[in-house]
């Protein structure tokens, strides 16, 4: 029982996250639907769960750049930082 809380919990923050960052891409141009999304957990020391979500082409082998990075607290679901790849 106690593991299928813990599974809800996470699932719910990174539903929050996702959310977060789905604004985020969207205000800064990005459709979500259009866009190759990958999750990482970041290692940083300041921010225990920060999640790093990239948003990227469907077509990424014949291109380079275009990309969409947001760093998003997955406790608060509060977006850091919004960065363009090249």
């Amino acid at each position: 029982m106690a593991d299928s809380i813990t599974v809800t919990r996470q699932t719910d923050a990174l539903t929050g996250a996702l959310a977060a960052a789905n604004a985020a891409a969207r205000d800064h141009g990005v459709e979500p639907l259009h866009s190759r999304i990958s999750i990482v957990r970041e290692e940083n020391g300041d921010i225990p769960d920060l999640l790093r979500i990239h948003y990227g082409a469907h077509d990424y082998v014949k291109r380079r750049g275009g990309g969409l990075l947001v760093y998003v607290d997955e406790r608060t679901s509060e977006v850091w930082k919004v960065l363009r790849t090249q």
